[in-house]
């Protein structure tokens, strides 16, 4: 019931005698009116004449259900004399009112909204009936309020409607104004958008009335805006929805001009008023929106502070502020300011899944933990994240939801995998593999345990055996046309190839992957992301066959990464970055191929790629090891072509520094990196060895390739790739021979002869003369160590020397079968060390 001409059970008109006699019933309350009831109707009827009081309600307050199914009840049909207005000896219609009001009272305290609702509306119809609409009113915003406890959001609008009609019809136009918008907020929550926009219309009719509005009332005026706009917006009707907000912003700032001190209700609906300005604008495809989200993000840190207890919509409306705020600003290539608001959205997500969760309400705030965990990846904060993944995925498990708890637990692990915490990743993949097989998903499951195990090796340090649980993984995954996972499961599987020392297989691994990702390009996914994840694949790939020795297959790989990057139209600085590498790659290629014109020109390309990233100078580790490389690259290349030294070296310095300043960012370089930065070094020295005046730098520069070597040695020894270590602790003591660190290089002399006889040990037993080599080299590397050494600590070395070989030849003799060749040639060595 909207208006008061369409009111329940209206019947002949209102005795006008009565009326004459009695003042108003608009300002009396219940109790006064039933007293003063009572004794008019005394006068007014005889014993004999008194109609008796009807029968006694049912038990849920007498209401019966209305047909059209709104939630709301309609009057049972009170005896005529009530329907006509007539109060009688016995007020009997009012006394029925009372009543409904008692049982929804007692509802309430028993915690049964939805009868309490009932009650009220019941109570509400009866006094709508009879013209008395201040109290009709309050009683059907009891039962609105009600239905709002009780989740009914339908109901709950159409009780604020009945509520809007009764106080239009006592001419109260700013409360029937504000009951409308409730109304209206009401209906936008349930979906019924076009019923929201009639409420909203009718709260802005009822405004309209108001000759001088106060400040409070133009609050209530721009609320009534905001969500007209909201529902032009969700009508598919954004320039309507363009005015509206307009009006909205207009009314909230005329409103902030008459106080000193805005409200918190104020800064929220300004607000919400701008982010919904804002997505109408991006509709239509008008500039400025991204000023309107940043407003919006203003105002709602500004509500914040004025509110220390944000309700779980405000914070969830603000991290949607947060969220379009930063895709703006990175499709504007303001990347920085983008992963601020990221990260803030992330905030926001996190606080509302808490207060969820404090409801129990575990299903919204498992997507409030999953929304959270897509704005801190976006942000680039993997660690938050995967925290906020994970979260999400307890929160669906309460509920049974175990595909979306599945999918949660899985990208937490895969977060986890990429930061190196390869034991927090097993964990999430184990709950992932739990929830994929209580979904039913037995490929999902399988995949995920693979993906568990493989996360188990890495911690233990067996990445061969790691690689092959991804590569499981991922052909599972592919073979289920999950391909996105199964790209990333193939791209986790290269890491850990080369982690190993595998290149080829590495290779082959990133390949696989940028093929998965082609298959999501071909199924429709052609945005920019999707680009951008094939040419990241295609640079891992070709970088693998880098270290491989396999240039061309190398320099195809980075080509086909530039062919793909080139399908960017708005690359990220991220995807920015990746480009500089696959150039530099393109580099080392045609180094490595001896095409040095071509080199240079790829290394220049490289760095002025790098350079044009948004903040450069203080951007990621990975941009800056990209931009050393690039440096060191086109160093080599101009020393190839027979540049002047000076310029040469300038390069290799520009490389140096830039190493510095990325290995301060990330203070847990991979053994690849302080390998890169070690040659760098050495590249530097050999430059300086030739210009006298820089002798003290030439010292400096050897040792500290040294030092690097030295890291990318013992990084190669933790994951037992004993071959790389060997060679590694080699080159340490090289260069820190050339530095006369004489200390540093007998130490790393003997870290190569360790490794090396690991490495012999590790040899397939069908390869002896690939062992015996590292036998000879473990002998050669304790002869130079105790070289640099004289008197007690060269015999301390030999000592060292004879008993490791020992410990060697008595390996291979307990091998099935015995390796025979091998152990006679570490008794040989033993017994050549020099006696003690």
């Amino acid at each position: 019931m909207s208006r008061k001409n369409n009111k329940k059970g209206k019947a002949s008109p209102k005795s006008s005698v009565v009326y004459q006699e009695l003042p108003s019933l608009e300002s009396e309350t219940p109790e006064e009116m039933l007293k003063r009831l009572g004794g008019v109707a005394a006068h007014a009827t005889s014993e004999s004449t008194r109609i008796p009081i009807a029968p006694p309600l049912t038990p849920h307050g007498g209401g019966v259900p209305d047909p059209t199914g709104s939630g709301a009840h309609s009057v049972t049909t009170p005896p005529a004399h009530h329907e006509s207005g007539h109060l009688g000896a016995t007020p009997d219609w009012h006394e029925q009112a009372h009543q409904d009001e008692q049982a929804a009272k007692t509802a309430e305290s028993g915690g049964h909204y939805h009868q309490a609702a009932k009650d009220w509306d019941a109570a509400g119809a009866i006094y709508n009936n009879h013209d008395v609409y201040n109290s009709a009113a309050k009683d059907y915003q009891n039962s609105a309020t009600d239905y709002t406890k009780a989740g009914d959001k339908a109901s709950e609008a159409q009780e604020y409607n009945n509520a809007a009609a009764a106080f239009e019809a006592a001419g109260h136009h700013d409360q029937s104004g504000v009951a409308y918008e409730q109304a209206g907020q009401a209906y936008l929550d349930s979906g019924h958008h076009n019923e929201a926009l009639t409420a909203f219309n009718n709260a802005l009719t009822n405004f309209n009335n108001i000759a001088q509005p106060t400040a409070d009332q133009l609050v209530d005026i721009a609320l009534a805006y905001t969500g007209q706009g909201r529902a032009y917006q969700s009508l598919g009707h954004p320039n309507d929805a363009i005015a509206a907000f307009n009006s909205a912003v207009t009314d909230f700032h005329n409103a902030s001009n008459e106080v000193d001190n805005p409200s918190t209700q104020l800064l929220m609906g300004l607000a919400q008023a701008h982010y919904g300005l804002g997505l109408a604008m991006q509709n239509v495809g008008e500039s400025g929106c991204e000023r309107q989200f940043g407003l919006a993000v203003e105002n709602y840190q500004s509500a914040f502070e004025g509110d220390n207890a944000p309700t779980v919509q405000q914070w969830q409306d603000r991290a949607e502020a947060c969220s379009q705020l930063a895709q703006s600003l990175a499709s504007n290539g303001h990347e920085s300011e983008a992963h601020r608001a990221e990260k803030d959205a992330g905030i926001c997500f996190d606080h509302a899944a808490l207060d969820f969760r404090a409801a129990h309400d575990y299903s919204n705030a498992a997507q409030m933990f999953v929304k959270g965990g897509q704005a801190y990846s976006e942000a680039g904060l993997s660690t938050f994240a995967a925290k906020s993944y994970q979260e999400g995925g307890v929160e669906f498990s309460k509920v049974g939801n175990h595909n979306e708890a599945a999918q949660a637990y899985d990208n937490a692990g895969y977060l986890y995998g990429t930061l190196g915490q390869h034991s927090d990743a097993a964990h999430a993949y184990d709950d992932a593999g739990k929830a994929f097989s209580k979904a039913g998903d037995q490929n999902g499951a399988q995949a995920a345990f693979d993906m568990m195990n493989g996360q188990n090796d890495l911690s233990n340090n067996h990445p061969n055996a790691a690689a092959g649980e991804f590569d499981s993984a991922a052909q599972i995954l592919s073979r289920a046309g999950h391909h996105n996972q199964a790209a990333e499961a193939y791209g986790q599987a290269g890491q850990a190839f080369s982690q190993a020392g595998h290149y080829n297989e590495a290779a082959q691994a990133y390949g696989n992957e940028a093929g998965a990702y082609s298959a999501v390009v071909q199924g429709g996914d052609i945005k920019d992301q999707a680009w951008a994840n094939i040419g990241q694949a295609y640079t891992s790939q070709g970088e693998a066959y880098l270290r491989a020795g396999h240039h061309n297959e190398a320099l195809t790989a980075f080509n086909n990464a530039m062919s793909n990057f080139n399908n960017v139209l708005q690359p990220t600085n991220q995807e920015s970055a990746e480009m500089g590498l696959a150039y530099s790659g393109q580099g080392q290629a045609y180094q490595s191929l001896g095409h040095h014109n071509e080199a240079v020109t790829a290394f220049n390309n490289a760095i002025q790629q790098f350079y044009s990233v948004s903040g450069a100078e203080q951007s990621s580790s990975q941009l800056l090891i990209g931009l050393a490389q690039a440096h060191y690259g086109l160093g080599l290349a101009m020393q190839s072509l027979g540049d002047p030294l000076s310029k040469v070296g300038e390069q290799f310095a520009h490389s140096v520094n830039d190493y510095l300043r990325a290995f301060k960012i990330d203070a847990d370089p991979t053994a690849q990196q302080w390998q890169d930065r070690a040659e760098a070094y050495a590249s530097l020295g050999q430059s300086f060895e030739k210009l006298p005046d820089y002798s003290s730098e030439t010292l400096r520069a050897f040792r500290d390739a040294g030092e690097c070597y030295g890291h990318v040695g013992s990084d190669f020894n933790t994951n037992h790739v004993y071959k790389d270590a060997a060679q590694a602790y080699e080159n340490a003591a090289t260069y820190y021979g050339k530095a006369n660190e004489l200390d540093s290089a007998t130490k790393a002399w003997k870290d190569a002869g360790s490794n090396f006889i690991e490495a012999a040990k590790e040899q397939d037993l069908s390869n002896s003369q690939n062992g015996q080599k590292d036998l000879q080299d473990a002998y050669n590397a304790f002869k130079s160590a105790a070289g640099l050494e004289t008197g007690s600590a060269a015999s301390s070395t030999w000592a060292e020397a004879k008993s490791q070989l020992t410990d060697a030849a008595n390996y291979f003799a307990g091998t099935t079968p015995p390796d025979t060749e091998r152990e006679k040639l570490a008794k040989q060595l033993a017994s050549q060390c020099p006696s003690t």
